[in-house]
């Protein structure tokens, strides 16, 4: 008798734990979904409108991105990606492209706008979008400043439109604080979903000619200690782009290499090195920007010369070109 009345408690205790449970998980918006590992996994409904702040651009100014950070789910980043792969250019700079462009640290106005314009433009269209999501568990991030704790764990999902969840596509181990480990670029997630390259995308082969010629800015050019500055040269030929900085105490020469090129678009990436000397941020960083066109003017934005001569703010310069002779 005891012993009928003790599993009868005990059915009664989990019962009870597996309501509260599935109360619990309902106010926090939680998914349980399966990995490939076959291990139930708690990822947060990342589409939930308490997690919007605003549409923003990628890190690398080509697809429409949301981002959210807190102690409790950890940090994701949601990432919208046209499956037709002509059709993703046209998010290639897509703020200065609307006149939207932060001289030096993006504010409130500028995310204000940015948000408005891409709204406007993608939620319109959004059954042409993969949305993909990439999410850091809580455990990865310092709980006080929500830094990365290194290594760390990324994994993405995929969201079925249909069932309304996410299934999980990929993950990586990011092992220190370089830019071309943290930020994901477009190219990884067209291939994570099957986007394949065209060679209407082969930026080397179908360059335009407009783009030769030398061009020209200084950075920190308003500082009113001259040791600050640096000349920065941007030489493109047919065969070849050669990167030139110098300054106080600085020079560098960089062999340079195409990642995509339309008529308004040249993506830039290391190469190598002219003269076998190789500046330490390129350990964190290879990105050379990009160079846009635009009311026939060009402007730069370069994450390497932001991480080498501004502290990591991230500035758009606009250029002075000469054709090349």
């Amino acid at each position: 008798m005891i012993r009928t009345i003790g599993i009868l408690l005990l059915i009664l205790s989990l019962n009870s734990c597996k309501e509260q449970s599935e109360k619990n998980r309902g106010n926090i918006n939680e998914i349980i979904l399966k990995t490939e590992k076959n291990t139930d996994l708690k990822i947060p409904d990342f589409l939930d409108k308490k997690y919007f702040h605003g549409y923003q651009l990628s890190p690398t100014s080509d697809f429409p991105i949301l981002t959210h950070s807190d102690r409790n789910i950890g940090s994701f980043v949601i990432s919208y990606i046209n499956y037709n792969i002509k059709n993703q250019k046209e998010w290639f700079d897509f703020d200065i492209n609307n006149n939207i462009i932060a001289e030096d640290d993006p504010d409130e106005k500028y995310f204000t706008e940015i948000n408005k314009i891409i709204q406007k433009k993608l939620e319109p269209q959004l059954d042409n979008y993969a949305i993909i999501a990439e999410h850091i568990p809580p455990k990865y991030l310092d709980n006080k400043t929500l830094s990365y704790i290194y290594p760390y764990k990324k994994t993405y999902y995929l969201y079925n439109k249909e069932k309304k969840n996410w299934d999980f596509i990929s993950e990586k181990i990011i092992t220190d604080g370089s830019d071309e480990k943290n930020i994901t670029k477009l190219v990884e997630l067209n291939n994570m979903i099957g986007i394949k390259e065209n060679n209407d995308i082969n930026a080397q082969i179908n360059m335009s000619a407009k783009w030769n010629g030398t061009y020209s800015f200084t950075i920190n050019e308003k500082s009113d200690d001259w040791r600050d500055m640096q000349d920065v040269k941007l030489t493109i030929k047919s065969d070849s782009v050669i990167f030139h900085v110098e300054g106080y105490q600085i020079a560098q020469d960089y062999k340079l290499k195409i990642n995509t090129a339309n008529n308004n678009h040249l993506a830039l990436y290391y190469d190598s090195s002219i003269y076998g000397d190789e500046s330490a941020v390129l350990q964190r960083t290879k990105d050379f920007g990009i160079v846009t066109f635009d009311n026939n003017k060009y402007f730069r934005k370069c994450p390497y010369i932001d991480e080498s001569f501004t502290n990591g703010k991230k500035k758009t310069y606009i250029l002075k070109k000469e054709a090349y002779k």
